[in-house]
């Protein structure tokens, strides 16, 4: 698959586990050709969590991974869906940039939960990424 290609199941990786990640996995039980198939959180208690519910929903499957990096070079996400706080949304965009720009990790989309920053100057750098 290249960049262009069209995938036939979206498998998506979940940045997060507050109450944003729990509305998703609620809201993707309806959606047709996805998956959500990896989450990630500093917290182990809640990743865990969070993908034991995700395979419960029938999303998955899905695992925990231990850091974002893990999570993105593991080739089992197509898509993530940044859920982190306000203030952690630029630096895990960097992280994700970083990756992708070095060719570890292969993504087809990124999405972010809103506001993209606390600033003006967040935002566009978060489109620039």
């Amino acid at each position: 698959m290249n960049g262009n290609d069209p995938v036939a199941r979206l498998r998506i990786g979940l940045i997060g586990s507050g109450f944003i990640a729990n509305f998703h996995l609620q809201a993707l039980v309806s959606v047709r050709h996805v998956a959500v198939t990896g989450i990630y959180s500093p917290t182990a208690k809640n990743r865990e969590a969070l993908a034991a519910k995700a395979n419960a929903l029938e999303l998955g499957p899905c695992r925990a991974f231990a850091s974002l990096e893990a999570m993105l070079i593991s080739g089992e996400v197509d898509a993530v869906w940044i859920g982190v706080p306000n203030f952690a949304r630029l630096d895990t965009m960097r992280e994700i940039h970083r990756l992708v720009t070095s060719r570890w990790a292969k993504l087809v989309g990124v999405a972010c939960e809103k506001p993209l920053g606390r600033t003006l100057a967040e935002a566009r750098e978060m489109l620039r990424l």
